[in-house]
Formats: C-alpha cells, structure tokens, sequence
C-alpha cells in the first residue's frame, strides 16, 4: 500500500500483509499490520503503529509515539517529540533525536540492540535483555 496524503491528515490502516509506505504530510497515523514493512517518508506529530512481523522506519515524529514489533527493527529518525515508547519482542531499535526532543523516551527489546542518542534534556530508559544498549 502507497499513500501520498495533504496537511493534517489522519490515517488509520490495518492489514494482514503486505508493505505500507506513507508520503505526504500526516498529524497522526495509526497502523496495525500482521506482517509488512512500514515505511514513513514524512514527519508525523503522532504515532501509533503496531507490526507483528516486519520493519517500522518513520522519518520523524514531533509529538508523541507507541511503536511495537513482535520481529522487526524499529527506527526512528529526527524525533523531536515529547514522548515515546517502542518495544520489540526480537528486533534492534534506533532512534535519532533532534534538540526539541523533550519528555521521557522509552525503548525495551527482548533480544535486540538499541542505539539512542542520549545527549539533550530527554529522559530515556532503555532495556534490552540480550543485546546492547548504545
């Protein structure tokens, strides 16, 4: 699934496979997938996407963000928002953070790396149980 979108959208997507790719400017994109790549090319204010076997990449949330994948990496791009919580039962996490970036970051991961950049006023709390937290 394709999807270019104008200013303010809200977009709501489920399905069972297959890729997802937003383009276009959103204000909240909620997505719940059974299996697929979720690829957003844009800046979002809020996020909640679900994925149970694939991929999340979202290049930028300003608001806030509930991120889960049973088997994928999840990676976040120029966060600047004020809250965000990702978990992954067996996937890497990586979030880059912009300046704005405010509030508490949370990252857990089964068997996984994270990789956080932890400079600026963000509080972030990370676990991994098998992998590395950078």
């Amino acid at each position: 699934v394709h999807i270019t979108t104008g200013e303010d959208m809200k977009l709501d997507l489920n399905t069972r496979t297959g890729d997802i790719q937003v383009n276009g400017k959103v204000d909240t994109l909620n997505v719940d997938t059974s299996g697929g790549y979720v690829t957003c090319k844009t800046t979002v204010r809020e996020a909640n996407i679900k994925s149970m076997t694939g991929d999340i990449e979202i290049h930028g949330i300003t608001g806030t963000g509930m991120l889960r994948s049973s088997a994928g990496y999840i990676t976040v791009r120029s966060y600047s928002g004020s809250q965000l919580t990702i978990e992954s039962t067996t996937g890497d996490i990586s979030v880059e953070k912009t300046d704005q970036a405010s509030g508490v970051l949370k990252a857990v991961t089964s068997a996984g790396f994270i990789d956080i950049d932890r400079s600026g006023d963000m509080r972030v709390d990370a676990k991994s149980t098998t992998g590395d937290i950078r």
